[in-house]
């Protein structure tokens, strides 16, 4: 599993459902993300892990996206770095 997964999901808790179950093959869309959460998921993970996305990554944040995709982008800009 990712390293970041659990941040991410504690991102993620402010847009579904109280007590939804997040599953890492769920789609954003899946978990009730519309495209602007999507964007203002990508600004707050930006925020939580001190990592720059840039507009370019921001616009790769679609609902089409599984949170284990979301944890791969966030992955890739830590760079190594812990969570």
């Amino acid at each position: 599993m990712s390293a970041s997964y659990p941040m991410v999901v504690a991102e993620l808790r402010r847009f579904v459902s109280p007590g939804a179950l997040i599953q890492p093959t769920a789609t954003l869309g899946q978990l009730g993300l519309d495209s602007l959460d999507a964007l203002e998921l990508a600004i707050d993970l930006e925020d939580s892990f001190g990592i720059n996305l840039g507009e370019l990554g921001w616009l790769g944040f679609s609902v089409s996206q599984s949170v284990l995709d979301v944890c791969a982008k966030v992955d890739g800009e830590l760079g190594g770095r812990s969570a």
